[in-house]
């Protein structure tokens, strides 16, 4: 690893230097991909945030992402040999339909009335707790604490420390894309409100996360009211 002055992120002046790491392909032509886990240059030339919890640095998940995007033509090697990604953003959509059949059956092995929360969690963001969840489907914490303690038993979400997430970012972000439109700004709409609500005394600090669920619940002018303030920190 460079962690040196050379590093491209410290050139272009990023407080923290690329961390990456080489994944060896089958394909004879595709020897190696060198991904960087924090930060990839984009094709255009501009940065774009490659977020380490896409993949955790668990190696399967890193060397089936890594695969499937040069299959998909979204990381390409320029002419000095340097892998670029050229897309905006990873999605489900990247990863390979092997990979997402098996989180897909894990999530339908879970008992049904504990699947229920994993949607308003996968809204929610990358971690949830109680009072949230509390608030947000307006049920007992005891049942609450029965169906997430189900979820962790199934290896689906963890807990630490009162706070909920999901065992893998992929699965969130599995079972955020397997909702309806119209469930998803149902949910944001929620997650919103229950943020108002629970932290009145700290909208300024969640301003942004309160623009990003109005903005997806499309309540645009909430959202632009959220937006200038987070703007204004």
């Amino acid at each position: 690893m460079d962690w040196g002055a050379s590093n491209p992120a410290i050139a272009q002046g990023f407080p923290w230097p690329i961390r990456c790491a080489t994944i060896k392909l089958k394909e004879k032509r595709l020897r190696r991909v060198r991904l960087p886990l924090g930060w990839l240059c984009c094709a255009s030339g501009s940065w774009a945030a490659f977020r380490y919890h896409e993949t955790e640095g668990n190696p399967l998940f890193l060397t089936e992402l890594a695969r499937s995007l040069v299959q998909s033509g979204a990381l390409l090697q320029d002419q000095e040999g340097c892998w670029q990604l050229i897309t905006e953003e990873i999605s489900p959509a990247h990863w390979p339909e092997n990979l997402r059949e098996m989180i897909e059956a894990s999530l339908r092995r879970a008992p049904t009335r504990a699947q229920n929360l994993l949607g308003p969690m996968a809204v929610i963001g990358h971690t949830t707790e109680l009072p949230m969840l509390r608030e947000m489907l307006h049920q007992p914490e005891e049942r609450l604490l029965d169906r997430l303690d189900e979820l962790c038993k199934g290896g689906l979400i963890v807990e630490r420390e009162g706070q909920y997430q999901f065992h893998h970012e992929v699965i969130r972000q599995v079972v955020y894309e397997g909702l309806s439109a119209d469930r998803k700004r149902l949910w944001h709409r929620k997650a919103g409100q229950t943020l108002e609500i629970l932290y009145a005394d700290r909208l300024d600090e969640l301003s942004g996360e309160l623009a990003r669920h109005f903005e997806r619940a499309q309540l645009w002018e909430k959202a632009a009211i959220y937006a200038e303030r987070a703007g204004m920190r």
